[in-house]
């Protein structure tokens, strides 16, 4: 069995996860050796959260808000993966009403059934990054998520798309120096996003 690991930025203590899925909300909980996980009391959510959450139309009422038990995760690092067999190069997923925050993750090679899928993220950076992935449509599937850079993305010779970017609260993402004539298609927006967030130089 193989690990990754990397380093919390705010405890400076080293963080180690599966290789098989590089999944930082998971990653983020897991202690150090020897050490025993205290115990999470999670938040309540009302039946259709995750399902509106998905369709990137968020209606007052559909969660509880914050409250004492939510948890938060931020300022991350994650450097020099190669990982091999996962279902998912990159899976990130937090809630509407507290973000994932400050991750950065850079010089991977990672290789999976899909590419990048998160959701209710702010300040996500991607450096160096060459996905390969089964399915490619899309490689980077992006939903209400903002102050996004990608840098240096490297993919799949005829992929479908390059990114799905979905949901009427997206702002600000920034694409740099990643090719985009190897896709068919380079972004595709829904569910209330727009061209006027995305940059691509």
């Amino acid at each position: 069995m193989h690990f990754i690991c990397a380093i919390d930025s705010t405890t400076m203590k080293k963080i180690c996860f599966h290789t098989t899925l590089v999944t930082i909300l998971v990653a983020a909980f897991l202690p150090t050796t020897a050490q025993v996980l205290p115990k999470i009391e999670q938040p309540t959510f009302k039946k259709d959260t995750f399902n509106i959450a998905k369709y990137g139309s968020l209606v007052e009422g559909n969660w509880e808000g914050l409250t004492e038990a939510t948890p938060v995760f931020k300022d991350i690092y994650v450097n020099n993966v190669i990982c091999n067999g996962a279902e998912k190069d990159i899976f990130i997923r937090d809630l509407p009403e507290m973000h994932i925050k400050n991750i950065k993750l850079e010089n991977m090679v990672l290789q999976a059934n899909k590419g990048i899928d998160y959701s209710e993220a702010t300040g996500i950076t991607f450096n160096n990054i060459k996905l390969i992935t089964k399915e490619t449509n899309p490689v980077v599937d992006v939903l209400n998520s903002d102050n996004l850079s990608f840098n240096k993305i490297t993919y799949r010779d005829a992929t479908e798309l390059q990114f799905r970017i979905g949901g009427d609260r997206i702002g600000k993402i920034a694409i740099t120096n990643t090719d985009a004539s190897k896709a068919r298609q380079k972004v595709q927006y829904e569910f209330g996003a727009s061209e006027k967030s995305v940059t691509m130089k």
